[in-house]
């Protein structure tokens, strides 16, 4: 993941001595081992890749679960095969999923903004704009990555970037959080840390509003110089307003899937991608799906060759001598993202004509002349896609009774089920192997009764039609509401004693260990550096870290006063209970000492 060149887990990643207070990311689709790495970074762990382990994860949603939403669209939610369901079950309690139905309208803004606290420090604002969806993907893609602070002074060029505040207004209204951009008032007064060769840069945003082409950022452009227009999809009246708009231009530059251009070719707007002069030079590249791709079977991030990176970049660029001004974000050159029913966001730069050289050196190495191909056959429609986007404006309810299978009730999956031609089967995200078929003649299914720590409100469903078949998460609504309850009960069953323990000393030494029968990916087996819980720090590790951050003590207390008596409750060895309430008595001591005055 990289937004020009910078990591986007490492620009998450709170510096030494801050803290993630606040952090909202939008995607279209999302991996929830992808949306788990980027918490765990919020939390100042982890690395570059895509890798969680179970302390540090369960770490992360302790730390993030009420500061943290990660909104994305409904129906586009994937899981990776290789991750404990069991973690990602919790995730229900960050991820908001929209209802738009993906035939008519898609959430499909890509932005992360984060605020990180430290004591007798003024807070530090991160910013990423731009295609990347929060996946395992490779493809190509462009972005922005901006640090802020609320004073501008330093040796950087900065400048505010007005309407993130009315961004985060619309979006609390989508997902009916009134309170969440109350951790970000004043954002729009943040001064802006601009990359080298940036002279300015300006924040939009899309909320599903119908809007005219000279409404749009797009027709604000100058019109003469020489025109770049990247985007893995297109349609004929955005193609054809973009010619008139750069009619002036001294060339125009297009690149995108080869079966839209193929499209455009065969259309009305074919003569715009001729050779003579002021038309279209059209170049192809392989279109890369919006969707997560699937789970590899490895351990390591799913590295293609560079040669085999399909687009996904969408970036709408003018120079002349004297500078360009470039759009970088998520809208591809379509109505729908322009004009019509999306969620976008995206960023206007003013830059030196160098930034701009290199994105037209990127495209000569990567992007083939396009050849027209002759007309074929209807592409046939995907029914199993047409029932995926229905289902996401599909109201859904999940009723979870005691030591009795539960009902998974809709008055309209049925119907849509049975003029797609489709077979669907439906599990919960915590319970893999408990599959149960939706009688499309039925308005509910009986799901089998889970224990209290599976609850969860993501589904798996599978649907199937002919030989072709299609996984994907759904968010339904749960009754009686999920409590704190579930995860508390849940973070005692994935950890045990020992796991806890040294989820413990991650807290004081700021990393975490794992054990060698743990199911997550990405983690170094064959270390145990905690001998059975014993050994858990040192004390002058403890006061460096209260030294550093004067809110560890509490944290401490309130782990081991939360947990310490579920894990008394629970089923456990003697020897096991007798080790944590050894270490609970110590840890009474000293937290008693600590607080003396």
């Amino acid at each position: 993941m990289s937004f020009t060149g910078v990591s986007l887990l490492d620009l998450a990643r709170p510096r030494d001595g801050y803290r993630t207070t606040a952090a909202v990311a939008t995607t279209y689709s999302a991996d929830l081992v992808a949306c788990l790495a980027l918490l765990v970074a919020l939390d100042g762990g982890g690395g570059d890749q895509l890798k969680y382990g179970k302390i540090e994860s369960l770490r992360a949603l302790e730390r993030l679960r009420h500061k943290v939403r990660i909104i994305s669209q409904q129906g586009r939610i994937a899981w990776s095969k290789r991750a404990d369901g069991r973690i990602l079950g919790l995730f229900d309690s960050i991820l908001r999923a929209v209802p738009f139905n993906g035939n008519h309208q898609s959430f499909h803004p890509k932005l992360l903004l984060a605020r990180h606290s430290k004591a007798f420090s003024q807070d530090r604002y991160v910013l990423a704009v731009g295609s990347r969806n929060l996946t395992m993907s490779t493809d190509w893609d462009f972005g922005i990555g901006l640090v802020g602070y609320a004073s501008g002074k330093g040796s950087f060029k900065t400048n505010q970037l007005k309407g993130i505040a009315s961004f985060l207004d619309d979006l609390a209204d989508l997902i009916e959080e009134p309170g969440l951009p109350r951790p970000f008032q004043g954002v729009d007064e943040v001064y802006w840390q601009l990359p080298e060769g940036v002279d300015q840069a300006r924040f939009y945003f899309h909320s599903g509003k119908s809007r005219g082409i000279h409404d749009t950022e797009l027709t604000s452009m100058p019109s003469r110089g020489k025109a770049l227009l990247v985007s893995p999809f297109l349609d004929v009246s955005m193609v054809q307003h973009a010619a008139a708009h750069f009619k002036k231009a001294d060339s125009i530059t297009l690149v995108s899937g080869k079966a839209d251009l193929d499209k455009i070719a065969n259309s009305k707007a074919g003569r715009l991608l001729g050779d003579f002069e002021g038309s279209i030079k059209a170049y192809s590249m392989f279109p890369a799906s919006d969707d997560a791709p699937p789970a590899v079977n490895d351990d390591e991030d799913p590295e293609l060759p560079i040669g085999n990176r399909d687009l996904h970049a969408k970036i709408f660029c003018i120079a002349d001598q004297n500078g360009a001004t470039s759009i970088i974000g998520s809208a591809n050159l379509t109505s729908r993202a322009w004009l019509g029913k999306n969620w976008e966001t995206y960023v206007v730069l003013r830059s030196s004509t160098e930034l701009a050289d290199e994105v037209w050196n990127w495209v000569k190495t990567r992007a083939a002349p396009y050849r027209p191909a002759e007309p074929g056959p209807a592409v046939d429609s995907d029914p199993i896609d047409i029932l995926r986007n229905q289902l996401a404006e599909t109201d859904m309810v999940l009723v979870d009774y005691s030591e009795r299978p539960s009902k998974l009730r809709s008055e309209t999956l049925g119907s849509l089920l049975a003029l797609s031609g489709c077979t669907l089967n439906i599990t919960r995200l915590t319970t893999p192997d408990s599959w149960v078929t939706w009688d499309a003649s039925s308005t509910e299914i009986e799901l089998p009764s889970c224990r209290p720590d599976e609850r969860t409100r993501l589904l798996r469903l599978r649907a199937k039609a002919g030989k072709t078949e299609r996984s994907w998460v759904q968010m339904v609504r749960v009754e009686p509401a999920i409590g704190p309850d579930r995860d508390q009960q849940a973070f005692v069953r994935i950890l045990g004693i020992d796991d806890f323990l040294r989820y413990i000393q991650s807290l004081v030494n700021d990393f975490a260990f794992s054990t060698d029968d743990t199911k997550t990916p990405g983690i170094p087996k064959g270390r145990d550096p905690i001998k059975k819980g014993i050994d858990l720090f040192h004390l002058e590790d403890l006061l460096r870290k209260l030294n550093r951050d004067g809110g560890s003590l509490q944290e401490l207390d309130e782990t081991v006063e939360r947990y310490g008596k579920l894990f008394e409750q629970s089923a456990v060895k003697a020897e096991d209970r007798e080790r944590l309430q050894c270490f609970t008595s110590l840890w009474v001591a000293i937290s008693a000492g600590m607080h003396m005055p």
